[in-house]
């Protein structure tokens, strides 16, 4: 059986927040969607990428070591499973 797994499109972390408790029950895991302004004409939140998430990894789930603590914090507090693969 196939797994949905929804994107999340977020403006900040509150918005971020409140979409993902609303698919928290119904889901395992959840795409976060960045927009740097480069390639779309929004950002999306103020969030510094690392330079692989924004030219895109090769399985599109990996999250960099180098990730701000207080990001990853948020999304265990979430209970959000994550990729931490260099």
């Amino acid at each position: 059986m196939a797994e949905i797994v929804p994107a999340i499109i977020a403006k900040d972390f509150e918005e971020l927040k409140d979409k993902i408790k609303k698919v928290e029950p119904f889901v395992n895991w959840v795409q976060l969607d960045v927009m740097d302004g480069k390639f779309a004409p929004e950002k999306t939140w103020p969030y510094i990428c690392h330079p692989e998430l924004v030219s895109g990894s090769q399985n599109g789930r990996e999250m960099p070591k180098q990730v701000r603590h207080d990001r990853i914090k948020l999304l265990k507090e979430l209970n959000t499973k994550l990729n931490l693969e260099a």
